[in-house]
């Protein structure tokens, strides 16, 4: 069903909504938004995943990028990973260099989701760093930026996590690929997401980033 649903993409079936919402941006005053197009799709967990559809993916992003592009020539566009999956999934699902302006990922620590061990060290080095070093990496060879659209603690509070993102936002290069773009806390109204609920964790954040 996933892979039926990117080949109908690619094959033009929604054009038409693509070239609307487009039009809809410039003329709301945004012709130079960024799409963050098809993201997570390294994970399972969205319904265009390109986990084992990767050539589907990519047909379908370079289509919709060129119809949105068409209506709207200075929309920028974010190609989105999970964590989850990027290391096997992400190269096999990259459309092009013509077709993506922001080579971003989305990161989170969940423990309830598979980070069984207590966060430390250790748990930091090889579920978190080692994938976003690949990430980055990645981004240095297409000559990107990145970003960090969604990162955040859920279901726990875990300062040390939140201080772990900011020492690793901290030490990206300040210019040319690979460079930081935006970062955006998830802190939606959900109790699990919800930095109200973590004290420690939203103290942290305040303290390095000053909101």
């Amino acid at each position: 069903a996933i892979r039926a649903a990117l080949l109908e993409t690619a094959s033009g079936r929604w054009d038409a909504d693509y070239t609307v919402v487009a039009k809809m941006l410039v003329k709301g005053g945004y012709p130079d938004a960024v799409i963050r197009l098809g993201h997570e799709m390294t994970c399972l967990c969205q319904p265009w995943s390109a986990v084992g559809n990767g050539d589907a993916y990519v047909a379908a992003f370079r289509r919709v990028h060129d119809v949105m592009a068409a209506a709207a020539p200075k929309l920028r566009f974010d190609w989105n990973a999970a964590r989850i999956g990027f290391t096997p999934w992400g190269a096999g699902a990259y459309p092009g260099d013509a077709y993506v302006d922001i080579i971003s990922m989305d990161v989170y620590y969940e423990p309830w989701k598979g980070d069984k061990a207590p966060y430390g060290p250790d748990v930091w080095a090889k579920n978190y760093a080692r994938i976003l070093t690949d990430h980055l990496n990645f981004a240095k060879s297409r000559g990107k930026p990145v970003a960090y659209p969604e990162w955040a603690v859920g279901a726990v509070d875990e300062p040390a996590f939140v201080a772990d993102m900011h020492r690793w936002m901290s030490s990206l290069p300040k210019s040319g690929p690979g460079r930081l773009v935006y970062a955006s806390y998830f802190n939606m109204g959900d109790p699990t997401y919800d930095l109200a609920g973590y004290p420690a964790s939203a103290a942290m954040y305040r303290s390095l980033f000053g909101a």
